[in-house]
């Protein structure tokens, strides 16, 4: 944890006096991996906030801050049960910059690590009240990897991106749960947005 925080201040730091400032929000579908139980698919969707930093002409690096909604469920005796987590996630992420014609394509290489916020479950899409978060078996932090293709075209970055996580989520379950979350951003730096205004 240590460190990390030293890479971030280090990152931001750099990226204050040389590069941008960008805003992402995402869409996706999330799945909770489980060995023993058929895994129910929810939509996940997020919102953050990156530095980036050019390397060269064709590497690119971006350090940043998100809230994030991931979860799933299970088929069980008693009906689906759901369950969603939200998340504040830090994610160190590495892109390709690949020009072709009149756009840049991006490989994409990442990871995270993750803090969980708030847990809410529902039967047959019914809040189950009691599931408070201290309750829950969900307190482990997250951590895990991104890998995405994307292409941008007058700074506006258009991404799907898979996220697995690497880390069981989970306390007291003897399988490993694991989160795992298909997405597609779209990513478009705050200076372009304020040019737009004026």
């Amino acid at each position: 944890m240590k460190q990390l925080l030293i890479l971030i201040f280090c990152f931001c730091s750099l990226s204050l006096i040389s590069q941008d400032f960008v805003l992402e929000i995402e869409g996706g579908f999330s799945a909770i991996g489980n060995q023993d139980t058929s895994s129910v698919v929810i939509g996940s969707y997020g919102f953050g906030a990156y530095y980036e930093q050019s390397i060269s002409e064709y590497f690119t690096a971006s350090l940043g801050a998100k809230i994030i909604s991931k979860g799933g469920g299970s088929e069980t005796l008693f009906g689906t049960i759901s369950i969603k987590l939200n998340y504040i996630e830090v994610p160190l992420i590495f892109r390709g910059n690949i020009p072709f014609k009149n756009v840049l394509f991006h490989p994409e290489f990442g990871f995270y690590w993750s803090q969980g916020l708030l847990v809410s479950a529902k039967l047959d899409d019914m809040d189950i009240d009691e599931y408070s978060f201290s309750e829950s078996g969900f307190l482990k932090p997250d951590s895990g990897l991104y890998f995405g293709l994307g292409f941008s075209k007058e700074d506006i970055l258009v991404m799907g991106r898979l996220s697995t996580g690497l880390k069981d989520i989970h306390i007291e379950e003897e399988n490993d749960w694991n989160n795992a979350v298909i997405s597609l951003s779209l990513r478009v730096p705050i200076k372009k947005l304020i040019k737009n205004k004026s």
